[in-house]
């Protein structure tokens, strides 16, 4: 492992630091710094129970070719619920500092988007 001293604190890291100087980029999310996915992640074994469906929906994607594995398919389910998570986050700041968005900006968001109703 590398020596940690060589990274620089949080909130001096940019898009354009690289962990370490092997390559990982650093991107800047609100508060916090996101590494990526890290291929010598730790993982940990752990038995879960899900309904029938979505047993299937994992092994279908894995038949498909969408996921190497069912481990793999729900490990970024998870990733994604996390994302999500940390952005609804991220918005909710943005909305206690500038306030919700009106009406007139959800029209204009959408025309703009091309997602008019």
């Amino acid at each position: 492992m590398a020596n940690r001293s060589k990274m620089p604190p949080r909130a001096e890291r940019s898009q354009s630091s690289s962990l370490f100087g092997r390559g990982v980029r650093l991107k800047q999310l609100g508060r916090k710094v996101v590494v990526g996915m890290i291929s010598s992640m730790t993982r940990q074994k752990i038995a879960i129970t899900l309904p029938e469906e979505q047993v299937a929906a994992a092994r279908q994607a894995v038949a498909e070719g969408r996921a190497a594995s069912v481990s793999a398919y729900i490990s970024k389910a998870l990733a994604r619920r996390t994302a999500e998570e940390e952005m609804a986050e991220i918005i909710a700041e943005i909305y206690a500092q500038a306030g919700e968005p009106t009406d007139e900006d959800r029209t204009w968001a959408r025309r703009v988007l091309g997602v008019e109703p």
